[in-house]
């Protein structure tokens, strides 16, 4: 790690409507500079060396934290074009008139939305590990997270963890996130119901549509969990944990 450049550059800093940027510029002098954008959590530090430093020695390379990411100021965006406009003012503010962009997972959504904004500045992508919006696979985010937390479940399960245990990990936290959207949507819907009676007096939500409509969101939810984390609880230890 001593002779990687993309660990040992110097870390920059670029200030954008009160936000700083953090991030690292190094390699070839000369070339159209590769942009990397990082997967959903990824800072500059969780890219790979080999990755990294092999482009370095032909072309320019930047390595960025997003607002809310790492050590960059801010707040993390909410949407992926947010992101994205966040990265197009990092470039604008560099100068930079033609970019290559190299995005994996969220990245890659990020840099497709780059590339439909300014087509004029992005020249070529490499998209790694991702896909288009409401592509095949993309809806499924469970699969996703399980994929990208290999390691914290190979770190439990050689602690002891069943897979049992690994099993209702997932199945507790999914149902976490799905109440909060549920009471986030029944309270939505009764705000709305509770309008529209008003114009429409024969308008009525009963309780036994709210009581079906929360039974197939739960159901359908921990449904969507229940393989991913059976898989991941098949997954082991020396395998998730491995950094080779």
């Amino acid at each position: 790690m001593q002779n990687d450049p993309s660990q040992t550059a110097p870390t920059l800093h670029q200030d954008i409507d009160g936000i700083r940027f953090t991030y690292r510029r190094f390699g070839a002098a000369d070339g159209v500079p590769l942009v990397f954008l990082q997967h959903f959590a990824g800072t500059m530090d969780s890219w790979d060396p080999n990755v990294v430093d092999g482009f370095a020695r032909a072309r320019p390379v930047i390595l960025l934290d997003d607002a809310g990411v790492g050590s960059s100021g801010g707040t993390t965006p909410k949407t992926v074009h947010a992101m994205a406009h966040h990265a197009l003012a990092f470039l604008a503010a560099l100068r930079l008139r033609r970019v290559d962009l190299l995005g994996f997972s969220l990245g890659g959504f990020i840099a497709q939305v780059m590339a439909a904004l300014r087509p004029e500045l992005v020249r070529r992508m490499i998209l790694a590990g991702t896909g288009p919006q409401g592509g095949v696979g993309i809806a499924n985010v469970m699969v996703v997270s399980v994929l990208e937390r290999r390691r914290e479940i190979g770190v439990r399960r050689a602690l002891g963890a069943t897979r049992g245990e690994i099993v209702r990990y997932f199945l507790f936290e999914n149902l976490l996130l799905t109440s909060f959207g549920l009471g986030l949507g029944l309270a939505l819907a009764i705000g709305l119901n509770h309008v529209l009676r008003r114009i429409m007096t024969e308008l009525r939500l009963g309780p036994e549509v709210i009581l079906l409509s929360m039974a197939i969101f739960v159901g359908t939810g921990l449904l969507s969990a229940l393989v991913p984390a059976r898989r991941a609880a098949l997954i082991p230890p020396w395998a998730a944990t491995r950094t080779l």
